[in-house]
């Protein structure tokens, strides 16, 4: 955006061309070789040779009399006001600069001639680019003017606005600010609220806070400055067309698109009235009211204005200015929204090529480049080079944009956005939060362009499981949205669908069913019936109606859409993939999983001849099909499936994280049952680093890998590597509302360890832990407290602790009968260490027999040879004859 300022050239000159020409200082006439008055009517008459000779003629004579001479210093200012009209401005500094002199040493009065003649001084030096010394000069100007009370006070005005523009050349426009504000003050006092010149002072000030990001104090700023226009219409076009389109600028910023196309359109016919439609001038007013069309969705008309414009400035600035620069910047925007990428990137490239070469390396300009580019690349799924040009774009902008600036944010939006894809939440939240925070600040906590990133970190929370915290910034977006929509409805219908979607998760599928139909209304609407955004906002509310167990009406959904999509696209398009898998994954819900298998496999079948693939739908149908097949005890094949779906997610694995952890776990418990340790402790370690990664070392899923990757290390004897997994799983398991029975399967796995190693202890320590975890989650009934309570027991009576192993053992007894069938091996093998216990206590009868039932089981199922057999039956002799012991 091309903000113009007063501060241009011909602004500087304001204060240079004086009435001193006509003035006496009270001294005594000396004689003159030439008359004064000649001078000043050759310079009316545009005799600028001739009025130069005259004052130098007359500045020669005067030179012989002194510094009292009046001629002295009205021709050092003639002639210094001549060399700046003739654009001598190196010349013109001398003359003014022994002109000031000329005064001090005269004794001439500090009045509002001396006043005006510091200004022109500083004006030149603007000119010059010579900023500092320019708020040195205006500021001796204002001392004189507040000095002296008689002093016109719009005079005053005009002072304070020129050092505030000064300061603001020098990028000091904090103190910028108040002298602006001072200087409308005062025109409103002395001309009143609708003079024009408040109007002037208002837009330079409005102009400065646009720029700084302050959008709010800009916005009233520009309105009231309007209103003045509006009131004195007809003055100044050129300023009015300026005003129009500044405004309408900030209005597209802050995404009131009608109100800045109206005030565009104004400025347009403005500017093509007075310079013409080709000039650069109404280029300027073109140019926004592209982008501005672009807003709209009106993208073809955007594109060809921005043509137009960019021809305009070619011929006018060349190929290589930052005119040029800025309009292919905005060509691309177009451009990549209808998906044109190739040469929208072209365009981009060119744009931040010319601005790096003429801005530098670190400009704001050169940022949002970096950040449109980095857009693009997000487009085209090529996430580490937009990873790489948005942080570039933040960086650039925290270093050289006031702090909370709302480019600044917006870029942070979008970087989170793109984290959000790459599934690293923890950076993606924090580029949210501080985009949020900043954009309140920048334009309300109630705009549409907060809830925007609402929606994002909504989205965030949600993936981490804070779903109360989700909730409210859902909804919180969705009522900012309710009362001032946004230019996209689309927004709008995702964020309904994402909170139907998180909805699903904590299986409130009712409601999630209603949010997908206001959300499918929406996408209908706005994108059509067969967009993919809206047949996927279908599907998942075809998921929730599954999801609340009605599985003939979700089946018979599907159905029906398969059947639609085979009409019309036939029975072999990539496209029955979606309704496909929707059918599949109920079935599996029922447990019909050979239907299930049957679908999956068509679906991924499909999807196979996908040209560019589709990995992620792909992979999903792949995991589906090997989860069915486990389950059909086609291990083998499930494997197969499994290792497939792998590979079509290593180059999406940031994106998929879930699902590409879950196929890595769930092929290592495959290849764990098949006694492959190794390479299952592999892949365990590939889904927990991937877990971590997106989620955090303490996401509660680390826990179950932990404690698998743990038994695996235990199952080849790396008992150390397995003891520091299973302590892993329960540091997290104890802090998250994960898994409480798979804590205490570890807490079990943990002690079995410490047992072994002697540390009856600590083991015992554990195994408490346990049991209390088992009987508060309402296991009291369950095999899984019968392990645990015989854990108990076995640590007790390593400890010689026979009462207390007794009686857990007692516990155990039922609860591992009920669970493990009264002739399994492992029955009989816990009912010889409680023989073991009452022989320890001398309760022979009951140790015979505990011993007698033991004996049974494990003869029957191990044979009368097996040395725990042979053994179990001398315990069993000598408990005999020790009863028969006198």
């Amino acid at each position: 955006m091309h903000l113009f300022r007063r501060t241009q050239e011909s602004q500087w000159l304001t204060a240079m061309f004086l009435v001193l020409i006509f003035a006496s200082v009270g001294c005594a006439s000396r004689p003159k070789s030439s008359d004064v008055d000649d001078g000043a009517r050759a310079y009316r008459e545009g005799r600028y040779s001739d009025a130069e000779l005259i004052w130098l003629e007359a500045l020669s004579e005067s030179e012989a009399y002194g510094p009292e001479d009046p001629r002295l210093a009205q021709s050092l200012h003639m002639l210094a006001n001549l060399a700046v009209k003739q654009e001598r401005y190196e010349e013109s500094i001398p003359l003014y600069e022994r002109w000031i002199e000329t005064r001090e040493v005269g004794l001439y009065p500090k009045d509002e001639v001396f006043a005006d003649g510091l200004e022109a001084l500083a004006g030149v030096r603007m000119i010059r680019g010579e900023y500092d010394e320019a708020v040195t000069t205006y500021r001796r100007a204002l001392a004189v003017r507040r000095a002296d009370s008689t002093i016109d006070n719009l005079a005053l005005a005009g002072n304070l606005e020129s050092l505030a523009a000064a300061y603001e050349a020098a990028g000091r426009r904090d103190e910028s600010q108040a002298l602006y504000a001072r200087a409308i003050a005062i025109r409103e006092e002395i001309s009143g609220a609708f003079d024009v010149s408040v109007a002037v002072s208002l837009h330079d000030i409005a102009v400065i806070n646009h720029d700084k990001g302050r959008y709010l104090e800009a916005e009233r700023q520009y309105a009231r400055a309007l209103d003045i226009v509006e009131v004195n219409s007809g003055w100044d076009s050129e300023f009015s067309a300026t005003l129009l389109t500044n405004a309408g600028g900030l209005y597209r910023v802050l995404g009131e698109l009608a109100k800045a196309e109206q005030l565009l359109l104004k400025a347009r016919v403005e500017r093509e009235e007075r310079l013409g439609a080709e000039d650069v001038g109404t280029a300027v007013t073109l140019n926004e009211l592209a982008s501005t069309w672009a807003a709209m969705r009106r993208l073809e008309e955007a594109k060809t204005l921005h043509e137009q414009v960019l021809e305009t400035r070619t011929t006018h600035y060349g190929v290589n200015s930052l005119a040029v620069a800025s309009t292919l910047n905005n060509l691309a925007l177009v451009e990549q929204s209808q998906r044109d990428y190739r040469a929208a990137e072209k365009n981009f490239e060119r744009a931040i090529a010319i601005r790096q070469r003429i801005l530098g390396p670190s400009h704001r300009k050169v940022a949002a480049t970096h950040n449109n580019l980095g857009l693009l690349y997000k487009l085209e799924r090529r996430h580490a080079k937009a990873r790489e040009q948005l942080q570039t774009a933040v960086e650039m902008q925290d270093d050289v944009l006031e702090p909370n600036h709302p480019e600044t944010a917006q870029t942070l939006h979008n970087l989170a956005e793109l984290l959000l894809i790459m599934n690293d939440l923890a950076n993606a939240d924090a580029a949210a939060t501080r985009a949020v925070d900043m954009k309140e600040r920048a334009y309300g906590s109630d705009h549409p362009n907060v809830a925007d990133t609402l929606a994002v970190l909504g989205t965030l929370k949600a993936a981490v499981g804070d779903y109360d915290t989700a909730e409210t910034i859902y909804l919180r977006a969705l009522a900012i949205w309710q009362t001032r929509p946004p230019t996209d409805e689309v927004r709008v219908a995702e964020t309904l669908a994402n909170l139907a979607l998180m909805r699903q998760a904590q299986g409130r599928n009712a409601e999630a069913f209603t949010l997908y139909e206001q959300a499918i209304a929406i996408f209908q609407q706005t994108l059509g019936a067969n967009d993919a955004n809206t047949l996927r906002a279908r599907y998942n509310q075809a998921a929730t109606i599954a999801g609340q167990q009605n599985y003939t009406l979700a089946l018979d959904l599907y159905r029906k859409m398969l059947s639609a999509a085979e009409a019309k696209v036939g029975p072999n398009d990539p496209s029955l993939a979606r309704p496909l898998i929707g059918l599949a994954s109920v079935n599996l819900q029922m447990g019909n999983h050979a239907q299930a298998a049957t679908h999956f496999e068509r679906a991924a079948t499909l999807l196979d001849q996908v040209d560019p693939p589709q990995p992620i739908a792909h992979a999903y149908a792949r995991n589906g099909l090997a989860e069915s097949q486990l389950t059909l005890g086609q291990t083998q094949l499930a494997e197969s499936n499994y290792e497939r779906g792998i590979d079509l997610l290593m180059k999406e694995r940031d994106s998929n994280t879930r699902e590409f952890a879950t196929m890595s776990a769930n092929l290592a418990g495959i290849q764990a049952a098949d006694g492959r340790h190794a390479s299952a402790i592999q892949l365990y370690q590939r889904a927990i680093e991937t877990l971590e990664k997106a989620y955090g070392a303490d996401y509660a899923v680390l826990a179950t890998l932990y404690a698998r990757q743990g038994a695996s290390f235990e199952e080849i004897g790396k008992n150390r590597e397995a003891e520091v997994r299973y302590e892993h799983s329960l540091t997290i398991g104890r802090a998250s509302p994960g898994d409480p029975m798979m804590t205490a399967h570890t807490l079990d796995s943990l002690a079995l360890l410490l047992l072994e190693r002697g540390e009856a202890n600590r083991a015992e320590t554990l195994l408490r832990e346990a049991v209390a975890l088992q009987e508060s989650q309402g296991a009291a009934n369950g095999g899984e407290l019968g392990a645990s309570l015989r854990y108990l027991g076995a640590a007790f009576q390593a400890r010689n602790a026979f009462p207390a192993a007794e009686e857990q053992y007692v516990r155990a007894a039922p609860l591992l009968e009920a669970a493990l069938g009264p002739d399994d091996s492992s029955y009989g093998f816990f009912l010889r260490d409680l023989a073991q216990v009452y022989a320890a206590q001398n309760k022979l009868h009951q140790a015979e027999d505990a011993y007698g039932r033991s004996l049974n089981i494990l003869e029957a199922r191990l044979g009368a040879s097996d040395p725990s057999v042979v053994q179990t039956r001398r315990s069993y002799e000598q408990v005999m004859r020790a009863q028969n012991t006198p």
